[in-house]
């Protein structure tokens, strides 16, 4: 299996250049043999991203050059004069830095990462505040059961404290946050990102999709629709429907005291998800919306309440007749296609594959149906 970008630069459980950095630790912090293995091995990668075929590779090398030099160039250019000078190429002044230069730099990235983690610290109980602020206008809006309060509550009791995200690790594992079973992962969503300052409404937004998410891990909590189907893995086993699901109510929560018209710029996550979404709601055997999709998302550990089952046999009679080629079993059939696609990209694809085909036969059905009733009543007249 093609491994990804994030992989390839060993940075999806640790930060960018952690390994150089504990190279140089294990060389007694002299440029010994460990380094010079750890430096050459960081070069041969940057130039066989740079010199392959692979279209996504390049697009992002150029996302991660761009996100460094908005979040962190001008920091760098102020605390490492003199030092190795950065222009708009991060990746490719790594490929020509010298062995020193690239030790430098990458004790200079990991001290810029703590300094996010210790100003999310800062202001965790001000976003902490604001989540459970939000999560009670959503409950009186009826968009959520009451039980959500307290569970919120306990997730955020577990997330006490913010994984920071560097600028490389973000861009290369396309994600502004994260909720892993260690806790919720935050990028530099400030909106004074250069001085780590003021919280914007997108990090409101990211860490509320995040603790969303994070409802798994407390109180012995399934969210939506686990357990009911038999694909068991290392994602929700309805991960297109969890994803499709916090966006869509994270997003709300975030309108609530926002003019939509002022967060043009607040990006729409999973948009081929959330169209899936819609048209899942669309078919569904028996009518539901957000607000049942809450139901079950805060319903419990028990895989039979009743807020789940009606959710899950609505969907899924309602995909088994829209996708009758996966023969009966449609709702096991998209999830392990979303799930054998390891990249978000990828997965979008696919999920927006499966949007065309499944408007296509809804569009055609309404078509048949409006045709049948119209034969039906000109032989009433």
């Amino acid at each position: 299996m093609t491994p990804t970008i994030a992989e390839k630069l060993e940075c999806v459980d640790e930060i960018f250049l952690g390994s150089i950095v504990a190279a140089y630790e294990a060389d007694d912090k002299t440029i010994g043999p460990e380094t010079t293995l750890a430096v050459r091995g960081l070069k041969q990668v940057l130039r066989q991203v740079r010199t392959s075929n692979d279209v996504d590779d390049h697009e992002c090398l150029a996302a991660i050059n761009v996100n460094f030099q908005q979040l962190d160039g001008l920091n760098y250019n102020n605390d490492m004069t003199p030092g190795m000078p950065i222009g708009k190429q991060l990746t490719s002044c790594l490929e020509r830095a010298s062995r020193r230069d690239t030790v430098d730099f990458a004790y200079w990235y990991q001290n810029r990462v703590i300094d996010l983690g210790a100003q999310l610290r800062v202001d965790q109980p001000l976003i902490a505040s604001d989540t459970m602020e939000r999560t009670a206008a959503l409950i009186k809006a009826s968009l959520m059961p009451p039980a959500a309060l307290s569970i919120m509550k306990k997730v955020i009791a577990w997330s006490s404290s913010f994984i920071p995200i560097g600028s490389v690790e973000q861009e290369a594992n396309l994600w502004n946050g994260y909720c892993h079973s260690d806790g919720i992962g935050l990028a530099n969503l400030y909106n004074l990102p250069e001085s780590i300052n003021s919280i914007s409404p997108l990090m409101l937004q990211t860490v509320y999709h995040e603790y969303l998410h994070g409802v798994r891990y407390v109180g012995g909590n399934r969210v939506l629709l686990d357990g009911l189907t038999d694909k068991d893995s290392h994602l929700s086993p309805n991960l297109w429907l969890e994803e499709s699901y916090v966006t869509n109510l994270s997003r709300r929560a975030i309108l609530l005291d926002h003019d939509p018209n002022e967060l043009t710029n607040l990006p729409n996550p999973f948009p081929a998800e959330r169209e899936f979404l819609d048209l899942a709601l669309g078919v569904a055997a028996n009518p539901i919306d957000i607000s049942d999709l809450s139901a079950a998302h805060f319903s419990g550990r028990s895989k039979r309440t009743s807020a789940r089952l009606y959710v899950f046999q609505a969907l899924s009679r309602g995909f088994n007749e829209l996708y009758p080629e996966f023969e009966g079993n449609a709702w096991n059939g998209i999830n392990q296609g979303y799930e054998s696609c390891l990249h978000p990209v990828d997965r979008g694809e696919y999920i927006q594959q499966l949007c065309l085909k499944g408007n296509r036969r809804r569009s055609a059905t309404l078509v048949a149906k409006s045709a049948v009733y119209e034969c039906v009543s000109l032989a009433v007249v």
